[in-house]
């Protein structure tokens, strides 16, 4: 009779509990529920701006941009151009590779001439120092001594 009715009471509980699984700790109590309508943060008022920031460079506008385009363009494997309204020339071109070559035109015709016609110095680099009593500079080469 008492199996009868554990097996009884086992059951009619099992019936009011929803098919959830039981919690994994007794201490562990289930999520809240999400709010139905989550409320949005308040925002921050946009900020102004007073005044304009003194260190902000004004952009700088080249007097004909489609030809310093073109110029830029047909030059860019050896030179990078730039336009310095304060100076005196320009339109300056600086080479890629040596940093320190710089030319400099007051109008792009005549840098476009001198990117034209100006070589840079050739730098040689000198892979294999050669003596005079190197075998490299007479021509022999040394041979492995063995036994064949």
């Amino acid at each position: 009779m008492r199996l009868i009715r554990t097996l009884y009471v086992s059951l009619f509980a099992a019936r009011r509990r929803p098919n959830k699984p039981p919690p994994r700790h007794a201490r562990t109590r289930l999520p809240a529920a999400p709010p139905a309508h989550p409320v949005p943060a308040p925002r921050p008022a946009p900020r102004q701006t007073k005044r304009p920031r003194p260190y902000a460079a004004a952009p700088v506008a080249v007097p004909y941009p489609d030809r310093f385009g073109e110029l830029g363009a047909r030059h860019r494997h050896r030179w990078r151009l730039a336009y310095a309204p304060d100076q005196a020339a320009p339109y300056q071109a600086r080479h890629c590779a040596k940093a320190d070559l710089v030319l400099a035109a007051s109008d792009l015709d005549a840098l476009d001439l001198a990117l034209t016609e100006f070589t840079p110095p050739s730098h040689v680099r000198p892979y294999v120092v050669r003596s005079h009593g190197s075998p490299a500079a007479t021509g022999r080469r040394r041979m492995a001594a063995g036994v064949v």
